[in-house]
């Protein structure tokens, strides 16, 4: 966790972005030829490229107010406070395989979950850090704790085993169409 004084030295030092109105425009052309790419790829019997994260993660980082990594500092964004967030997405709105790096921690885990025929990305707020996720079973004998302990990815289904088993409701909504933002419930980064 970074103190404020630093994030200001990140955002400074063009560590961390604030995401404004021209990069939100460049994201949208760049989900759209996603989508073309998707299209054209569908049209031979090909597999869908992966949503990259550098469409949704400054998508969610304007909705929600957080400042985007650049890469240049461990995390994918974070907040005002210099809490670091995890950020995972699916362009599959019923089924995800989300996986998770051995090694870092996070203070806040968002997900964004993409109705592809709609254009919309639904933001949750996972309401966990990475010490809690830890204790959730990656599989029916091992913890994501005792599988980043011996050095693995552990890897779940959020939507079904966090978004479905809890109840949660998204934040937000993100359009990709107008680039408008619909709030659902309060938060407070």
């Amino acid at each position: 966790m970074y103190t404020e004084e630093n994030i200001k030295e990140l955002i400074y030092n063009g560590k961390l972005t604030i995401v404004d109105d021209n990069l939100l425009i460049s994201i949208r052309d760049a989900y759209f030829k996603w989508k073309e790419l998707n299209m054209i790829l569908a049209s031979y019997g090909g597999r869908r490229v992966n949503f990259s994260n550098d469409i949704s993660e400054p998508v969610i980082c304007k909705a929600l107010g957080l400042l985007w990594s650049n890469k240049n500092v461990p995390g994918d964004a974070y907040t005002i406070r210099g809490e670091m967030v995890e950020i995972k997405a699916s362009s599959h709105f019923n089924r995800d395989t989300t996986s998770f790096s051995p090694r870092h921690g996070f203070d806040i885990l968002i997900f964004g979950r993409l109705d592809y025929d709609r254009d919309l990305l639904y933001i949750y707020d996972l309401n966990m850090n990475s010490n809690q996720l830890k204790d959730f079973k990656a599989n029916e004998t091992e913890s994501f704790g005792e599988q980043q302990n011996s050095k693995r990815r552990p890897r779940t289904g959020i939507i079904k085993n966090i978004i479905e088993a809890q109840g949660l409701k998204p934040i937000c909504i993100f359009n990709y169409n107008d680039l408008s933002i619909q709030y659902i419930d309060h938060y407070n980064y």
